[in-house]
């Protein structure tokens, strides 16, 4: 009896303590419920099929995306430009030889950057570092500049530039010039395009037929050159895919570039310090580590896609999952060329095996047909046009020249030391032989 009386306590105490637990825990449930982030209205849109001219037209306010600051601060720049102590910048290479340039003084406190280039503008910014825009006072040219801080692992810091010097030169594809080294920093100095599509087709939601041959074949011919390589781009998108100003499309940020030769080690412990790309445009292989040529051609399928129809790719969710299981509706191609679509829906198949190489679909009869077509007449420049119609050629930029030259010497150890850039023109503006702290430069 005493042996019941102590089993039934000892049961009665752990029911009502699981009562308890049972209780707490779904009261947390209903707690973090409330926690979740509420989905912006363009995510809510996108588990349905909608165009981003609708979107503008909705009576909605997305979130806003951090703004993009156009003007450069003097002590933005004083950290990467006006450096103390010893270190001077040197060059990075590996299988070609590149130098400095001769007009470099290592013993002075100024910077390779700082020296050689007038910086403009920043133009891109994100987790791999940022990148400026910037004028070179030797070959009188603007270039990209692409600052990025160093890993923890060594192999981890200088990948980008072996896969940069392995690609070469290519019409379509971002070249690359030179690379350095300082301050715990690396520079990469690079082509500099006009715009992006991302860009573009913020003003230009309808891409005719012409053009969306072009940026396909363009990038096709791109992607050829780097698989034959063997790299991979891992990261193809219209933010990526670059218009010069004499109309070409080039692919460029090869950040998460790839080199398919490398031991598997090597490809896991770069997949480890590599951010993956965005997941709008990714295979759904790549999320599961696996990095093959051809993921590159399903982000370029998908990109297509979204150019030629103007949808608003999903991020994720139930519409994410079907344009990468091959259950899609025919909607999503309603507005795309019938001999584009049939390409682009060979390029999306859902097993990677699946999907055509690039010099594959270079062979179809509608590639080719594109290509013939090209070369029977001149090619259109549609960033020409653009330009006409988004910017004023009649507004001239302004040179500033900060603390010029032949002003009395300051003292050492000032903070705007070095910071002095000589004007582009006889009619430049010249700040006062004064010690200038903050130069804020407005687009009118």
């Amino acid at each position: 009896g005493v042996c019941g009386d102590i089993c039934g306590a000892v049961l009665s105490f752990f029911g009502e303590l699981r009562r308890k637990i049972v209780i707490k825990h779904s009261n947390y449930k209903m707690n973090t419920r409330n926690k979740v982030r509420r989905a912006t209205t363009s995510e809510v849109v996108t588990q349905r099929l909608v165009t981003k001219k609708e979107m503008e037209s909705m009576n909605s306010k997305p979130c806003p995306s951090k703004p993009q600051r156009g003007y450069v601060l003097a002590e933005d720049l004083k950290r990467k430009i006006y450096s103390k102590g010893n270190g001077a910048a040197k060059a990075i290479n590996f299988t070609r030889p590149t130098f400095l340039s001769s007009c470099y003084d290592s013993k002075s406190k100024v910077s390779y950057l700082g020296q050689l280039f007038m910086v403009c503008e920043c133009i891109g910014e994100g987790s791999f570092g940022v990148v400026y825009k910037a004028f070179n006072r030797e070959d009188r040219l603007s270039y990209a500049i692409k600052l990025v801080k160093k890993h923890t692992s060594e192999a981890a810091n200088y990948d980008e530039i072996r896969c940069l010097e392995k690609i070469g030169e290519h019409e379509n594809l971002v070249t690359f010039y030179l690379a350095w080294e300082e301050k715990n920093i690396i520079y990469m100095q690079l082509e500099l395009c006009a715009l992006s599509l991302a860009t573009y087709t913020k003003t230009n939601h309808k891409l005719v037929n012409s053009q969306l041959w072009d940026i396909f074949t363009d990038m096709l011919y791109a992607i050829q050159h780097l698989h034959r390589n063997s790299l991979v781009h891992l990261d193809i998108k219209p933010d990526n895919i670059m218009m010069s100003e004499d109309g070409r499309y080039k692919l460029g940020d090869f950040g998460l570039l790839m080199n398919l030769n490398e031991a598997p080690a090597s490809l896991a412990l770069k997949a480890a310090h590599t951010s993956e790309g965005d997941a709008k445009y990714l295979a759904k292989e790549v999320l599961e580590g696996v990095y093959s040529r051809a993921a590159d051609i399903f982000s370029l399928g998908i990109s297509m896609l979204e150019l030629a129809s103007d949808v608003i790719l999903p991020g994720n969710g139930p519409l994410w999952h079907s344009l990468r299981d091959g259950t899609f509706c025919s909607e999503y191609f309603r507005l795309v060329p019938s001999r584009l679509r049939s390409v682009i829906t060979k390029m999306m198949v859902p097993y990677s095996e699946d999907r055509p190489v690039v010099d594959t679909i270079l062979g179809f009869n509608s590639i080719k047909k594109a290509t013939e077509e090209r070369h029977q007449k001149s090619r259109t420049n549609y960033y020409a046009i653009w330009r006409s119609q988004n910017i004023d050629e009649e507004v001239q930029p302004i040179a500033v020249c900060l603390n010029p030259r032949n002003t009395p010497p300051r003292e050492e150890n000032s903070d705007d030391e070095g910071m002095g850039v000589e004007p582009l023109n006889a009619s430049a503006c010249v700040t006062p032989p004064k010690c200038v702290s903050q130069v804020i430069l407005y687009t009118i």
